[in-house]
């Protein structure tokens, strides 16, 4: 289905991210930052507009439409026989297109305009990053005959409640003792943390350079894994978060050479990061629980409120170690007729 086969409302709320205003992405973020969703900043602009630019639907057009307090938002796409309402962000699902109490409302007008358009025979509604006890999810229950909902991995995030001493309270006393022993052997090698915040896209650039040459050295690097896999998408991303002055980056460095990186972003008190990896010959010194730590001293300096590390996966079960708090997540797809 194409733009131009909508309604002319519907046809009004098809954007360009590039040509969003400043206040639209604050909104965007804001909207993102206050909602129950298991991760926040992956609903953020950032995260799904450069998601979508770096993915196979590049170029779909992206629909938009906001209240005073919500927003919807979804990547449009379709065929002779249906169209498609999905997050921007398709590849892992991470973040959810509806965002505010009154998004449900922003739905059920989006879906009217649909039907009264010139719409094939199914609309699909594809919702992701959902808390499956959340209001969100019991409106989406409560509007809809029927449903499919699907579990996706549980998220991980730790407090940053009561400063750097209180995120140290809650990891485990053996963790807390590997990490005064690791920060002591790091001090004794000479081993430094720098803090990076690029503020434009230049910095960004310059930046990534760095991290991909320390990538190159570590195990990630060696199999073509971490950002050596996405390149492009981790360097944009990098960039959209710049812009806003969300990025966050630990640089770890010894003997004047950079050994590791650790990177995210920070928004509304929010921090989520991205890639952390490290030359694998400082491996025995546990540089990425270090930098992990630094992070959370800057953003407890910054008066963040919450670490996120994102879902828990099989492979990644050394977040568990990090955070004490879980967020599972559902994905939610709708099938409805858009004729009688």
């Amino acid at each position: 289905m194409q733009a131009d086969d909508l309604s002319p409302v519907l046809q009004s709320l098809i954007v360009d991210p590039a040509e969003l205003s400043q206040a639209a992405i604050s909104f965007w973020d804001e909207t993102a930052a206050r909602s129950e969703t298991p991760d926040p900043l992956s609903c953020g602009h950032a995260w799904q507009t450069t998601a979508l630019v770096c993915s196979r639907r590049a170029g779909a057009p992206i629909f938009l439409r906001r209240s005073d307090d919500s927003q919807i938002v979804f990547a449009l796409t379709g065929s002779s026989s249906e169209v498609r309402l999905g997050p921007l962000e398709a590849h892992w699902s991470f973040g959810c297109p509806l965002l505010g109490p009154g998004s449900i409302e922003l739905l059920m007008e989006t879906i009217g305009e649909l039907k009264r358009s010139r719409c094939p025979g199914q609309i699909i509604i594809d919702i992701p990053g959902l808390n499956p006890d959340g209001e969100l999810t019991k409106a989406i229950e409560n509007a809809f005959n029927s449903w499919e909902i699907f579990r996706q991995d549980p998220h991980a995030a730790a407090s940053l409640e009561s400063g750097l001493e209180g995120w140290l309270s809650r990891r485990s006393g053996n963790f807390r003792r590997k990490l005064r022993k690791a920060e002591w052997a790091a001090l004794r090698h000479g081993v430094i943390f720098e803090r990076h915040a690029p503020g434009s896209p230049l910095e960004a650039a310059d930046l990534y350079s760095r991290m991909l040459k320390i990538e190159a050295t570590s195990w990630k690097g060696a199999e073509g894994h971490g950002l050596l896999a996405l390149s492009r998408f981790y360097g944009m991303l990098l960039r959209a978060y710049a812009q806003q002055g969300a990025a966050r980056v630990i640089v770890a460095r010894a003997e004047d050479n950079d050994i590791g990186f650790c990177f995210g972003g920070e928004a509304l008190g929010i921090y989520r990061g991205q890639q952390t990896s490290y030359a694998e010959h400082w491996r025995d010194f546990s540089i990425g629980a270090l930098m992990h730590q630094e992070t959370a001293r800057w953003l407890c300096e910054d008066g963040a409120r919450l670490q996120h590390f994102g879902p828990i996966q099989r492979s990644l079960s050394y977040k568990a170690r990090f955070c004490e708090l879980q967020y599972p997540s559902v994905r939610t797809l709708i099938r409805l007729r858009a004729r009688p």
